[in-house]
């Protein structure tokens, strides 16, 4: 059951009306029992069984780390759960991969592991992690009713994608009393329509293209590779933000707020600022629990320091997205980027004011259209499904740049064309809908202002006719153009 099923419309219905005419009290139960449905309906094996070992561990060792009077006692029940989760996400996410790397070496074949893959357990064991290092800290009390916190783990709208909830933003929100607010359940709607719109119109029928050439990448050279690239980088982002914007409108519909985990990154100037906007739960998680610690332990490498923090970081921002080494080179490449800014930054600051470029319009639009192409070299390796493959993309690619003639644009337009097929109409409505996408995500307001003017809202203030005109476009091309059945890109993680 997947946020674009009818089956999912049909459950979601059926859960807010339970909700609403539930007495305050067991509310939180009617969610709690909503979300673990919805996860048994993935069928997957051991997920419902991980995510209650988790909840247990993490409970436990919330309540143990506070109660420690000694800062030993404190440091062994951290580690106590940060052990377990780690543990279970290594059980059920990197035998296959550890497996397969022992049997490269070894000419050893091993069955063992690949059927207990599970999904989506990389964001709650990240959420369980940050909460017992909260409370180790002394930022965060712990949960103390059972009920409640296995809510805060397992809330079914941000379960297999995030965002990364902090215990601080959620937990309250958990114990609050539910009152009806149309506002609510309006934005709530809205988000959801907008975020089912990215997904199936802009991000599923721009996958089919991705995949064509993705999926048999030595079919093709030259231009349909460098297409296929900007494509790619364009579905990811409508694919992970559509589904953002979904978790979000459902949690909104029973008054909760999650964390907007989207501000324009393709608009950055540096990587750097691609970090701040994309993906952000995941990235300012990495950045306090992962960077921070790192960089304090590396203090004394007064250059090297920040730079070597910022590589390892990555690496474990690859090594989490899944357990391949495609995606350890793409969160290498990702450390490299971030360590070369760090170390260049001040001498290229006294360059960009010595000529007075730093506040350019012109120049930080140069910086955007780099940047850009930079997420993109790094995309490739993120996409593809062997290193080898990624090799051979990047060193096509680079043939365009190098060897670009008029009669070979020609012949690689003319083998696009093929490609394409009777399917040429639809394609340029299709690339007119992300045009026409990507400018009113452009407008919306910054990550700021979450509570106001997200997704359409912007239409309130618009006459009836013309917010009746939008969303009757939004279902009409959400009903005729939308391809369901591709599965969410961040599903696997």
């Amino acid at each position: 059951m997947t946020f674009t099923s009818i089956f999912f419309i049909v459950f979601l219905l059926g859960v807010y009306l339970i909700f609403r005419v539930s007495p305050q009290k067991y509310r939180w139960g009617v969610l709690l029992i909503a979300s673990y449905v919805f996860y048994s309906t993935l069928n997957v094996p051991y997920l419902i069984l991980a995510i209650i070992f988790i909840t247990a561990a993490t409970f436990v060792g919330g309540i143990q780390i506070s109660k420690s009077i000694t800062p030993q006692a404190k440091l062994a029940w951290l580690w106590f759960g940060i052990t377990v989760n780690v543990g279970i996400l290594v059980s059920l996410k990197y035998i296959p991969f550890i497996l397969d790397n022992v049997s490269y070496f070894t000419d050893v074949e091993y069955a063992f592991g690949r059927q207990i893959v599970s999904i989506g357990v990389s964001f709650y064991t990240f959420q369980a992690i940050s909460y017992l290092t909260d409370i180790y800290l002394e930022i965060q009390e712990p949960e103390k009713h059972l009920g409640r916190f296995s809510l805060y783990l397992s809330f079914f709208p941000k379960l297999l994608q995030g965002p990364i909830e902090r215990a601080s933003a959620l937990l309250p929100q958990l114990r609050s009393d539910y009152h009806f607010d149309a506002d609510d359940l309006k934005t709530g709607i809205n988000l959801f329509l907008w975020g089912l719109f990215k997904k199936v119109v802009i991000a599923d029928r721009l996958a089919l293209a991705v995949d064509a050439v993705y999926q048999n990448v030595h079919d093709h050279s030259g231009i349909s590779l460098v297409l296929a690239t900007y494509c790619y980088a364009l579905q990811i982002y409508f694919d992970f933000s559509g589904y953002t914007d979904m978790a979000l409108g459902i949690a909104r519909v029973f008054n909760i707020r999650l964390t907007q985990n989207f501000n324009n990154p393709y608009l950055s100037t540096s990587i750097a600022d691609f970090w701040r906007r994309w993906h952000i739960s995941f990235s300012t998680w990495i950045l306090d629990y992962i960077f921070k610690p790192l960089q304090f332990e590396f203090r004394k490498w007064v250059r090297w320091g920040t730079p070597l923090a910022l590589i390892i970081t990555f690496l474990v921002s690859g090594v989490w997205h899944g357990a391949s080494w495609c995606f350890i080179v793409w969160g290498g490449i990702h450390g490299l980027y971030l360590a070369g800014s760090a170390m260049l930054s001040k001498p290229l600051s006294r360059v960009y004011k010595r000529f007075r470029i730093d506040k350019s319009q012109t120049f930080k639009i140069i910086n955007t259209v780099i940047t850009f192409h930079m997420v993109c070299f790094a995309w490739i390796f993120f996409r593809s499904k062997t290193l080898a493959d990624s090799v051979y993309i990047v060193s096509k690619i680079m043939t365009v740049f190098i060897d670009i003639t008029v009669p070979k644009l020609i012949g690689d337009s003319e083998h696009i064309l093929q490609l394409l097929g009777k399917q040429k109409f639809e394609i340029v409505i299709i690339l007119l809908l992300t045009a026409l996408t990507l400018l009113i995500e452009s407008l919306r307001h910054p990550v700021e202002d979450n509570s106001r003017r997200i997704g359409l809202s912007w239409l309130a203030k618009m006459p009836c006719w013309m917010q009746g005109t939008a969303y009757g476009l939004i279902l009409y091309f959400s009903l005729f153009y939308g391809v369901s059945t591709q599965s969410f890109i961040y599903f696997q993680f």
